[in-house]
């Protein structure tokens, strides 16, 4: 198999576990998605390094649970582009609340993300979330 689809399918795998580990709470699996030094830009935060987006999953549950039950991340149409051990994604997101009243769209945006290759798993170096302007 190409390497270049391998690789694809390897980023594609981690934004849905990214999706996974939020939507689920499961903070480990979430956290294992970051590079060391990441820069996480979204939903008004801009955090750099790993200590300070653990700060935020710490944070997660109690800063926005309660908001959004049942959230569900829904990343598509990702667009790769892989250069040996750095890639560039882009990516449509819906985020869809769940609860009592039924299922509906939170928000809708564009994730631009820069992932790097450690030990031969893809992370996300950097990941900024610029959500969709009402019209």
């Amino acid at each position: 198999m190409n390497t270049n689809i391998e690789d694809k399918l390897a980023i594609e795998e981690r934004i849905a576990r990214y999706n996974h580990a939020i939507d689920s709470g499961d903070m480990v699996t979430w956290m294992d998605c970051w590079a060391d030094d990441a820069i996480f830009d979204g939903i008004g935060k801009y955090l750099v390094g790993k200590p300070a987006i653990q700060v935020f999953a710490d944070n997660y549950q109690r800063d926005y649970g309660s908001n959004m039950p049942a959230g569900r991340h829904f990343t598509v149409n990702i667009v790769s582009k892989i250069n040996a051990d750095q890639a560039s994604s882009h990516s449509y997101l819906q985020l869809w609340s769940t609860g009592a009243k039924g299922a509906r769209i939170a928000f809708t945006g564009v994730y631009n993300d820069t992932l790097v290759k450690v030990d031969g798993v893809w992370r996300f170096s950097s990941r900024k979330m610029v959500h969709d302007k009402p019209s």
